[in-house]
């Protein structure tokens, strides 16, 4: 019977990976056969084997005990100042040992509270102070971009619009700082995320005149997150650089502008003045029928979605 492990290198570190520990320790007995006869022996200190994740890669918050009620806990809670010291100090501690497992569980675990409706924002100054401190964390430890921000985005989609409003001021206020240190970065791609997330369509369509003001090579990706429904204003300045673009229509699905080209067709409904662009996605000789093989998977699933809850009989 053969053997299902797969291995990786780097330099002179193997990794197998297999469906059970006895796999392992075969192919570690066999490649002691093979060392053998070559007159070479392993480094046993060297050698280990994990069943699931790797220690190091693991979250430890019996490390951390007061926090894990906080993360952990099922139970409604508010976000006292208490609390917001708890998680400071324990998360702080986490970026002091290089914690990145914990400190990436930690992220993810609070805003999953938050997401099911656990957390309460009551207290203004508290979330400030708590946003101010996670901006930080980004930049000390890039590696938690992701975690990060998705934890911010919760935040200012849960908490009262004017406070709301004074959150998106704060991370506005890092724009120049993000281009000129982390740019074509996830970092940088994560704080456009939220940037646009948290601002209405007025100051998401400041962050796009700011972004094409600014920057001469415009990154497809970026261009594709700024991109929001109802925002009007930031999507028509979108449709006209990216008219400026493309240099032939004719291939312009095969472009790496066809991802910000397609989100813009799928947020604006359709409602584009741009010829050519229209062009890309309607069938002009069948009376602007769109065309599904042009749209991808994402719009004929959002369209399918929509045509079984306006008919939920039909059968195909």
């Amino acid at each position: 019977m053969g053997l299902d492990v797969g291995f990786t290198r780097y330099v002179d570190d193997y990794r197998f990976f297999g469906k059970t520990i006895t796999d392992l320790e075969l192919v570690r007995n066999m490649l002691v056969k093979v060392f053998r006869s070559h007159e070479l022996s392993f480094n046993e200190a060297k050698i280990k084997l994990f069943k699931g994740f790797e220690v190091q890669k693991q979250a430890h918050f019996e490390n951390y005990p007061a926090l894990r009620p906080i993360i952990k806990g099922n139970w409604r809670t508010s976000f006292s100042f208490d609390k917001y010291q708890i998680i400071h100090e324990n998360l702080s501690l986490m970026i002091d040992n290089a914690d990145i497992p914990t400190l990436k569980a930690a992220l993810t675990g609070f805003k999953n509270k938050i997401v099911r409706g656990k957390i309460q924002f009551k207290n203004d100054q508290i979330v400030l102070s708590f946003l101010e401190f996670l901006i930080k964390v980004a930049y000390v430890l890039p590696l938690v971009c992701m975690q990060t921000y998705k934890l911010i985005a919760e935040i200012v989609n849960t908490i009262a619009p004017a406070i709301r409003h004074r959150c998106w001021k704060r991370l506005y206020a890092e724009f120049e700082y993000i281009r000129e240190n982390y740019s074509d970065t996830d970092l940088e791609i994560w704080y456009f995320y939220v940037l646009s997330e948290a601002g209405t369509s007025r100051e998401t369509s400041t962050v796009v005149s700011k972004y094409l003001k600014k920057n001469d090579n415009l990154s497809p990706i970026l261009l594709t997150v700024l991109i929001k429904p109802r925002s009007k204003a930031g999507n028509t300045r979108i449709e006209s650089i990216l008219s400026s673009q493309v240099d032939d229509w004719q291939t312009a699905s095969q472009s790496k502008w066809w991802l910000p080209l397609s989100k813009l067709w799928i947020d604006s409904s359709g409602l584009i003045r741009d010829r050519e662009i229209r062009k890309l996605f309607l069938s002009i000789n069948k009376s602007n029928h769109i065309q599904w093989n042009k749209l991808g998977i994402i719009e004929f699933l959002r369209q399918q979605t929509t045509e079984t809850q306006q008919n939920p009989t039909r059968k195909d």
